[in-house]
């Protein structure tokens, strides 16, 4: 988890950046990680400043190193997921709102919420399923 508490919210480049880790298990090294956002427009330092900047705040850790000889590449793994970014934002949302969080009620809203989500995709399917036969 991170190890500053009072900033969970992520820059959207470091989101970005985040969402490659949130999406492996696997370590990656700059390249990797330039190769999977392809589409950046940030110059090559804004990249190691955002890398430096999630392991500073315990997003990411250095894994070790990829390569052979004098080409030797850190690798990066992430040490949060995506299900313990999204808690820790919704926590400090109602921190900031000076609120405290109810989590019983909580859950129970996230469980109606994707109960019926999970009841509307099946409904979707089994017409869909209908329709095709």
């Amino acid at each position: 988890m991170p190890k500053d508490y009072s900033d969970h919210f992520l820059s959207k480049y470091g989101y970005q950046v985040m969402a490659v880790f949130f999406n492996t298990d696997e370590s990656l090294t700059f390249s990797d990680i330039e190769e999977i956002i392809a589409d950046h427009t940030w110059a090559e330092k804004t990249l190691h400043y955002i890398l430096n900047d999630l392991e500073r705040k315990g997003y990411i850790k250095v894994d070790g190193e990829r390569g052979t000889g004098r080409r030797k590449s850190r690798t990066y793994k992430r040490k949060v997921t995506i299900e313990q970014y999204n808690s820790m934002r919704v926590l400090e949302s109602y921190s900031k709102a000076g609120r405290e969080i109810n989590l019983k009620k909580f859950i129970s809203s996230l469980v109606t919420m994707r109960s019926k989500e999970v009841q509307k995709s099946l409904n979707e399917e089994f017409l869909d399923d209908k329709d095709t036969k």
